[in-house]
């Protein structure tokens, strides 16, 4: 391949991946597509006795209006996905967060060690509010561990280390083979759902006072 060594440094870059440490809490951005892969994950790691806690989040995407919407266009572009056809419906949830949790919930996860945060519609505000969420429950949060799509460690990291300046952040992603490091350049999709990762990065940090704040002492 001509850009090879670009290529691996990308790679490298976006998708982040930690050994698990024990924490206070691990955390699941929201999302629908995808989501069985990210409760997986999680919860495995609770089960493994990493963390007490499962903090899950998102009100549904910014691109919609309503999480029925979005149920609407993911299973239409993902017919087959296993959110689509899985035992814990969609359709029986509110929001991305309550969703999430109904999946941990059925995987055997106590009711008591889920935690919700379903007002955020993007990765930022997961991060925030949670923040402020952990903040005014007096909940830990010193440690934690993020489960994201491989594709999405990156910024997730960025930002919830953005949000959480004192906090230790590791990525443990989700196991998802349809785009991974592996193989997210073999198709011209992935090649241009990584760039738009790249740019997503970019535009998260770039905003008024983001360059202060990232660059500032840790609190």
């Amino acid at each position: 391949m001509v850009n090879q060594r670009s290529m691996d440094d990308i790679a490298d870059f976006i998708f982040v991946s930690d050994e698990p440490r024990p924490s206070d809490l691990i955390v699941v951005p929201g999302t629908l597509h995808s989501a069985w892969a990210l409760c997986r994950r999680a919860g495995g790691l609770y089960f493994s006795h990493f963390a007490p806690r499962i903090l899950v989040t998102g009100r549904f995407s910014q691109q919609f209006s309503s999480f029925d919407e979005e149920i609407d266009a993911v299973f239409g572009r993902h017919p087959g996905c296993e959110e689509a056809s899985g035992p814990v419906r969609a359709e029986d949830s509110r929001t991305e967060a309550d969703f999430l949790r109904r999946i941990l919930i059925h995987m055997g996860v106590p009711e008591g060690a889920v935690l919700s945060e379903d007002r955020s519609v993007n990765t930022f505000a997961n991060a925030y509010n949670a923040a402020a969420m952990l903040e005014e429950s007096g909940i830990p949060h010193a440690s934690m561990l993020l489960c994201p799509k491989p594709y999405h460690a990156r910024r997730a990291l960025m930002t919830f280390q953005h949000a959480f300046p004192s906090a230790r952040v590791l990525v443990c992603p989700a196991d998802i083979s349809a785009l991974n490091k592996c193989n997210w350049s073999s198709t011209r999709e992935g090649y241009l759902r990584i760039l738009g990762e790249m740019k997503k990065c970019a535009t998260y940090f770039s905003v008024e006072g983001m360059y202060e704040a990232a660059t500032g002492p840790v609190s």
